[in-house]
């Protein structure tokens, strides 16, 4: 694997055009999901190079433009809506 296909959260932060704090405060709206469901905290990987599922994962909860316009040309945005909708209604017990 090349340097140039290493991804870490600075990589998905700039995807967006954003600085890699506001990245992560974007994200924390999925803490509570990504802990209880996949056993993952982001700040784990903070300087590190990620895995290829958390890159999958993340980019699935924060898609970029071009993702949300790709799921609407391939019909699959309404169901994403949905599906993030009910992450993000969900409440986990302490």
């Amino acid at each position: 694997m090349s340097r140039k296909d290493l991804v870490y959260l600075s990589t998905l932060a700039k995807e967006h055009n954003l600085h890699l704090r506001s990245y992560m405060d974007l994200m924390a709206v999925y803490a509570d999901y990504l802990l209880h469901e996949y056993q993952l905290n982001l700040n784990d990987y903070k300087g590190k190079c990620l895995p290829a599922w958390v890159v999958h994962l993340c980019r699935e909860l924060n898609p970029s433009d071009f993702e949300i316009n790709s799921m609407k040309d391939e019909g699959k945005f309404y169901e994403w809506l949905e599906w993030i909708g009910a992450i993000k209604n969900r409440r986990y017990k302490s």
